[in-house]
């Protein structure tokens, strides 16, 4: 009982998530010389500075969000955030709005957790105790619900959102939030943090 208390008011208590549906999502670079790399800058434009670069066959690159004009995307590198041009950039399929993206992992501090999420395994580590994996409880509980997705493991339950998040730790920007809650036989203890689709 506590625990479906608890996820109920984990997917109830944010208001409905105003950010763009179609990120976050995964890109590979494309159309840049094998002798050159993709230039990431500090705002969505060429006139901004270059922060950081990515190889001309960078694969898996995460965008959290794109300007208005859809022309510029957000990535983080290092410990910050910056643009790339989006015209070098190839969408990877399966990633359309309205989907669900398939998360690679969620994270957050005080204390540092973090759950990945391969197949139908979620996997709890933090910095307090021993981890443990469990399989999802049934794929058919996993569903979105006013634009929130919840995964329900055993002990285990995440409900993403796609919404601006930040780890608290650096200036890197991620596009999904999620409450952490932890079922015990004497109660349940939820966490925050934000989640990622790179591996």
């Amino acid at each position: 009982m506590i625990r479906a208390i608890a996820v109920l008011l984990a997917a109830l208590a944010a208001p409905a998530n105003a950010a763009a549906d179609s990120w976050p999502a995964l890109y590979d670079v494309v159309s840049v010389a094998a002798d050159d790399t993709l230039n990431v800058r500090s705002g969505p434009g060429a006139g901004f500075d270059v922060v950081g670069t990515l190889a001309h066959d960078a694969e898996g690159i995460e965008v959290t969000e794109a300007n208005e004009a859809a022309t510029w995307g957000r990535i983080n590198t290092g410990e910050a955030s910056g643009w790339v041009s989006l015209k070098f950039m190839n969408r990877l399929p399966g990633q359309d709005t309205g989907h669900t993206p398939d998360i690679a992992q969620c994270f957050g501090t005080e204390p540092f957790w973090t759950v990945a999420l391969e197949g139908d395994v979620l996997t709890f580590s933090s910095q307090d105790g021993p981890g443990w994996s469990e399989a999802l409880a049934n794929k058919a509980t996993s569903r979105s619900y006013r634009n929130r997705h919840a995964f329900l493991g055993q002990t285990i339950t995440l409900v993403v959102a796609k919404a601006s998040c930040s780890d608290g730790m650096s200036d890197r920007h991620y596009g999904l939030e999620t409450d952490l809650v932890l079922s015990a036989p004497d109660g349940a203890e939820m966490m925050s943090g934000c989640c990622t689709l790179e591996r």
